[in-house]
């Protein structure tokens, strides 16, 4: 809540003061922004606190005259539904929900990135929100100050970065990066170190330069400290990158894109990459980098930086599914990618591990082009809603590869020579005869017939309905007679073969079913892809009936 109080913008975005409080009009209702699993919501609060004794139980201010933490508090504990709620949820959880934004979180005792400075000062020129922590090695965690006068479990806002030239005792121009710290509470930030406020270091810069530095005390709650001091006394760093509907500065500020997906078991929860069967089947989001940073570092190769992060819907009552992303270079191949791409090709980036976390997030950088994203969760056939968002400094474009109207081209062919297939033309020739008559006409009464007679002895199948014979007759009657011709019934026969041997192809385990995950590419291999709106009678399987009852309606 310091953090929003402190900067303008986001404060007159989440509060509103302008529009509400106790002046002429007031009705005891209160509204405030939040960012919620469908993007901003208005949530509107009454003006009844919790107190104990007449003091308030939860957030306040020092002042007895503001009661906007106090309100935005009971007004987030709304949206997730209690207060209680608002116990388990982490910092970085809240920052976002408050500001709409995408969260990143560095441990400063494992390697950083290079021109880790330059990182946060570009994320803190678009007015991301940056703030560190030190994390207590007790059991169970607790505030405490530690020997260096900084606190332990305590958020402390990154306020400021400079940089300063100064004169080493060897005589040598030293450039030294320093941040400015701000306690949340407003108290003094008794740090001991370099560039603590009556230190030694200041002696080396003249009032004027600290002025035109902007090297100041804005109050009493704040410290300068440098970097590699910074880095070995925090133990993270938390940077939200903040939307650009939020700043509207049209100067500096991120780009972002968002999409949102779903897990369903058996048909697009395939868990991770380890999982080498059904990966593929997770949902596929092609992200396109439209052009490389313009204000990469010295050194640098050429590319986009961007932050990827996938955040989970909470599910009420039930723990966090255990998620994480990937990323792809797709090189051309046919979209969806399918399990053989997979097999063959590693990812160019991913989460840094899947965690049983409410969001995961990963700042990557490559080179402009399209890739494809696949989140997922670790374990296979898990349910589960999702939003995948990109931020970047450069244009990005972000979307469900399903969204693309895709090319359908037939891979498969009829494994059987034209002997073979003269052969086998006699055969239903006769049994044609046998049904028909001499009229070599069938209504779909007789088809029923000849289908389950063919059908057994070709297709493993006795289950032809009047309901689908009549569809097929319908589908195939060219003179409209309401009847079928042999030419009608033979040129269904040659389609049912190839498609039969497509069945075969997905029905590996040879059960007369396949998994209905592989129903998109058994119809994309037949180039009759089409969304079916009937449910299957079994949802995760397919049998041959009803894979050639959606073919014939294609």
């Amino acid at each position: 809540m310091s953090s929003i109080c402190q900067n303008t913008k986001l404060f007159r975005h989440a509060v509103q003061p302008e529009l509400q409080g106790f002046s002429e009009g007031y009705c005891g209702l209160f509204s405030f922004r939040l960012w919620g699993p469908d993007g901003w919501t208005e949530v509107a609060v009454d003006d009844r606190l919790p107190t104990v004794d007449g003091k308030l139980v939860f957030a306040h201010s020092v002042s007895k005259r503001h009661f906007w933490a106090s309100l935005l508090e009971k007004a987030y504990a709304k949206l997730l539904g209690s207060y209680a709620a608002l116990r388990d949820l982490s910092t970085t959880d809240a920052v976002e929900d408050w500001t709409g934004g995408i969260s990143e979180v560095y441990h400063l005792k494992e390697k950083l990135p290079g021109h880790f400075f330059s990182l946060i000062q570009k994320a803190f020129e678009r007015y991301s929100l940056l703030s560190c922590y030190i994390l207590s090695p007790e059991k169970p965690p607790q505030r405490k100050l530690t020997a260096s006068g900084l606190y332990a479990e305590q958020s402390y806002a990154i306020s400021a970065l400079a940089k300063v030239r100064v004169r080493t005792p060897r005589g040598d121009d030293r450039e030294i990066p320093l941040l400015r710290l701000r306690s949340p509470h407003g108290e003094n930030v008794d740090w001991k170190g370099p560039w603590s406020e009556e230190s030694i270091e200041w002696k080396s810069i003249s009032n004027e330069q600290r002025e035109m530095m902007g090297l100041t005390f804005d109050s009493s709650g704040e410290v300068w400290m440098a970097l590699d001091d910074f880095v070995k006394q925090f133990t993270y760093v938390e940077i939200c990158h903040v939307p650009p509907e939020v700043i509207r500065d049209q100067r500096k500020r991120w780009v972002m894109a968002d999409a949102h997906g779903q897990w369903t078991a058996g048909l697009s929860a395939g868990g991770c990459s380890q999982v080498k069967d059904t990966f593929w089947i997770n949902p596929q989001f092609q992200l396109h980098l439209v052009e490389n940073d313009k204000d990469a570092n010295a050194g640098e190769e050429p590319g986009c930086s961007c932050v990827i992060s996938l955040r989970q819907r909470q599910r009420r009552g039930k723990p966090l599914r255990t998620i994480g992303f990937a990323v792809y270079n797709p090189k051309g191949a046919r979209l969806p990618l399918g399990p053989d791409f997979f097999s063959s090709h590693a990812s160019v980036a991913r989460s840094a591990e899947y965690g049983s976390l409410r969001q995961v997030a990963r700042r990557v950088r490559l080179p402009a082009a399209e890739y494809i994203v696949v989140p997922s969760t670790y374990d296979p056939h898990e349910d589960g809603l999702f939003t995948l968002r990109v931020c970047s400094g450069s244009n990005v474009m972000l979307r469900d590869v399903l969204d693309k109207p895709r090319e359908m081209t037939v891979q498969v062919q009829i494994p059987l020579d034209p002997d073979t297939l003269r052969g086998q033309e006699e055969v239903f020739r006769q049994y044609f005869h046998n049904v028909s008559g001499e009229a070599m006409e069938v209504t779909p009464y007789q088809l029923v017939e000849l289908l389950n007679i063919v059908g057994n002895k070709d297709m493993n199948q006795r289950h032809f309905t009047l309901k689908a014979c009549r569809n097929i007759v319908a589908l195939r009657d060219a003179d409209h007679r309401g009847t079928m011709s042999y030419e009608e019934f033979r040129s269904m026969l040659l389609d049912t073969l190839l498609w039969k041997h497509i069945f075969n192809k997905y029905d590996r385990a040879r059960s007369d079913t396949f998994p209905a995950m592989y129903l998109g590419m058994a119809l994309q291999d037949i180039a009759a892809y089409r969304r079916h709106q009937e449910p299957l009678e079994d949802s995760a399987k397919m049998d041959l009936r009803q894979l050639l009852h959606l073919c014939l309606y294609a």
